[in-house]
């Protein structure tokens, strides 16, 4: 015996939107994925783009930087000065956001696997063991862009979605 539900007609319209939505936003992301894979050159920088906007934000390096992709674990290691030079010699410059910016949270919390907390703990035991300092902190996204952009060996971060003018790149973040 099959048991009918009876629903207004309006319910059963506006579920049948919500399934279709819910399709739709599914099948999004795979769909930009196939398009970025299909889209050459081009589509290489939607998939870096793409991949590094799920986690907020995205590297930032000189336009002339040979680098075009770093590990994480380099990245990290390079905004703790772990990793002082680039591969090519000269030092790198690295900018890092106010503690108190969400893009400073997403970026400590994936590249470092730390919160925000914990990385200061580890820079004040450096300043106090009379090693290095930690990064200068510059105000806001369009401070590190223009240092970045001023500067060839310069790594800096800004919060996924902001425009980037002529005089840097994104560098693509490697697992």
């Amino acid at each position: 015996m099959r048991t009918h539900v009876l629903m207004p007609a309006g319910s059963r319209t506006r579920a049948a939107l919500f399934a279709i939505v819910a399709a739709a936003l599914a099948a999004a992301p795979l769909a930009a994925v196939q398009a970025a894979r299909d889209g050459g050159v081009a589509g290489l920088h939607t998939r870096t783009a793409t991949a590094q906007a799920t986690r907020g934000f995205v590297v930032i390096v000189h336009e002339d930087n040979d680098q075009a992709g770093i590990q994480l674990d380099l990245l990290s290691k390079i905004f703790l000065k772990k990793v002082q030079k680039w591969p090519t010699g000269p030092v790198i410059a690295t900018v890092d956001q106010p503690s108190s910016a969400a893009v400073r949270e997403r970026f400590t919390k994936s590249v470092h696997r730390r919160s925000i907390a914990a990385v200061n703990a580890y820079w004040q035991q450096r300043i106090f063991s009379g090693h290095q300092l930690p990064p200068a902190e510059l105000d806001g996204d369009a401070a590190v862009i223009a240092f970045v952009r001023g500067n060839p060996d310069a790594i800096g971060y800004v919060a996924a979605g902001t425009p980037l003018p002529a005089g840097v790149k994104i560098l693509r973040i490697e697992s």
